[in-house]
């Protein structure tokens, strides 16, 4: 009956419950079960680890290293929760310089999945830790260890993730993402220890292996390709008691989003929205707006000036003097980039690009001076009307006749009722994803190859998404190969073939597909394609490419035949209208 509830009790939970509870804590899905078992692999000094994948990590996780193992007796203590050799009391939470410490990986990941743990420690036998399917945290009866022989070092292997936990599974994304998720985490890691050896294995197939050297370019160059790598601007300076070093691309290679940044605190890949802001603001002013740098940073700090235990997986840390940290980051990238300042080399695609720009209308600067100076006038009067957003269209279609341009990005066209401005660039990205997405709906999708395959050089991560999609990419248009270290371009849709930027369009749609997926059901399906579409609308001209008056008529005939000629993909205005009646009181007509 409503209002009524049930008088509880307060009661202990049982230990099961309560390792579950801290399990869900630390293993939110497989990428972070990958991310425990090799941050306890370099805390046990090891210099190769081999990281094996099944089924997008819930059929396999494996993690095999060489470093110093445990002993028979240290094997049934691992699983315990709170157990660890990295601390001994509170006071060692001040001055934390291992990668783990709370002592409670092995025990959550032990109630997630089935666990097994082969290990050899110098001096002593090799050891194989087995549980029973229905052992329970502080069973010693459920756990049994047998002989095994291994070389030094441990093995931790981890079937059927979250089996014994089904409700977890429904929130798992598609085994492609939940990949690309632990390839994602191994890169961070390999880059913030170069000096450490890992390979990455999915389906039994090396995704890639890092030469552990402790050279960064050439670790970069393993990930990312050695295009990049040979343009790295290399950076090792001091600010007071903070150390930065790393590297860092030049201005003229970023990317359209953060996805480049690559940053740790003393070795441990943290994620911090302020490091993030420093290393981007670091670029301002030789960076065109938009674009975002790549780089690979190790931020040393003393430990006492940060404090790791503020998240249960580590993946957050809280500094005694946060604007510090910014403001070196800030000056020591801004004086590196400055002293390694270069120009990008003009290729022929730049040549064409500039060709495309050329006003061919020799008229056009004195048009837009005049046409500037009637809108910039600003006039003291109050009411005088205001500017009309277009909102809807009706079904009497209009008809506007081309007047002019402004600042190549506006086009003034006449109508029956008043002036109309029409933004280019939104109008042409309305008229370019309404033709795609009729296309991709009637399965006619019309590709134009490039006379030489685009290449793009891509991360094991992004390379492992690509591979899955290419019948995605098919289906609307992009013909792709993946190669050993890129993902080669072959044709585009012909709506855009001469579009000089489809890296840009492949990249967005991959990070989007790291999100949601590829496959699935028919509603999933049609999540990437309406991205998709709405990606494609890069094609469209820029702001700042002049159009002649014949291709502005077209645009606009194009534009007022679409689903919606109000707005673009995005949901800006495409036009906006000055009625009779408002331009009548903007001249004091009335």
């Amino acid at each position: 009956m409503e209002g009524e509830f049930e008088e509880l009790m307060i009661h202990r939970l049982d230990e099961s419950t309560i390792v579950r509870i801290a399990a869900g804590e630390v293993i939110e899905r497989p990428a972070s079960v990958v991310k425990e078992l090799v941050e306890n692999s370099l805390d046990a000094g090891a210099k190769n680890i081999s990281i094996r994948i099944e089924r997008g990590g819930l059929g396999l996780i494996e993690i095999s290293d060489d470093g110093i193992g445990m002993t028979e007796e240290e094997l049934p203590i691992a699983i315990e929760r709170h157990a660890t050799s990295k601390i001994v009391s509170a006071d060692d939470l001040e001055n934390i310089s291992t990668m783990g410490f709370r002592g409670e990986a092995l025990s959550a990941i032990s109630a997630a999945g089935h666990l097994t743990i082969v290990t050899k420690k110098k001096g002593s036998e090799g050891r194989m830790l087995k549980l029973s399917d229905s052992w329970k945290p502080n069973d010693k009866a459920g756990i049994e260890i047998l002989p095994q022989g291994r070389a030094e070092g441990t093995t931790v292997i981890l079937r059927n993730l979250f089996q014994k936990t089904p409700a977890r599974l429904k929130f798992m994304k598609s085994e492609t993402a939940e990949f690309s998720k632990i390839s994602e985490i191994a890169e961070r890691i390999a880059l913030a220890r170069n000096d450490v050896s890992i390979e990455l294995f999915r389906e039994g197939k090396k995704i890639f292996r890092t030469p552990g050297t402790g050279d960064l370019r050439a670790t970069v160059s393993e990930l990312f390709g050695a295009d990049l790598a040979k343009e790295l601007i290399e950076v090792s300076e001091r600010g007071g008691d903070i150390i930065i070093e790393g590297a860092i691309a030049p201005q003229h290679i970023s990317r359209k989003n953060r996805t480049g940044l690559y940053y740790n605190i003393s070795g441990r890949p943290i994620a911090d929205k302020s490091i993030v802001h420093a290393i981007v603001q670091a670029y301002e002013g030789i960076m065109p707006q938009g674009n975002f740098p790549i780089a690979f940073i190790s931020i040393a700090i003393p430990p006492s000036d940060v404090d790791v235990n503020v998240h249960p997986a580590k993946a957050e840390v809280r500094f005694k003097d946060p604007s510090k940290i910014h403001r070196v980051i800030v000056q020591v990238l801004r004086s590196r980039l400055q002293r390694g300042i270069s120009v990008k080399p003009i290729s022929n695609d730049d040549f064409n690009l500039q060709a495309s720009k050329i006003d061919r209308d020799s008229n056009a600067p004195y048009r837009n001076q005049v046409f500037s100076a009637i809108f910039d006038y600003e006039t003291k009067r109050e009411n005088l009307g205001t500017i009309t957003p277009i909102k809807e269209i009706s079904d009497e279609r209009l008809s506007l006749r081309f007047i002019g341009e402004i600042a190549g990005r506006f086009i003034l066209a006449e109508g029956f009722d008043g002036l109309y401005l029409i933004d280019q660039h939104a109008a042409h990205e309305r008229v370019i994803f309404d033709k795609l997405m009729i296309q991709i709906q009637n399965e006619e999708i019309v590709s134009a190859p490039f006379l030489t395959p685009m290449l793009i050089e891509v991360t094991p991560s992004e390379r492992a998404i690509a591979e899955d999609a290419v019948e995605l990419f098919s289906e609307i248009g992009f013909e792709i190969e993946i190669w050993p270290d890129s993902i080669a371009i072959k044709s585009v849709p012909a709506l855009f073939a001469n579009l000089a930027k489809a890296d840009e369009i492949i990249r967005s749609v991959i990070e989007n597909l790291k999100e949601i997926g590829v496959g699935g059901n028919e509603s999933e399906l049609k999540a990437p394609y309406h991205k998709i579409a709405k990606l494609a609308c890069k094609a469209a001209v820029k702001g700042t490419e002049r159009m002649t008056a014949e291709e502005a008529s077209k645009l606009i005939s194009d534009l007022l035949s679409t689903t919606d000629p109000s707005a673009c993909p995005h949901g800006r205005p495409t036009m906006i209208k000055l009625t009779i009646e408002e331009l009548d009181k903007r001249f004091l007509r009335t």
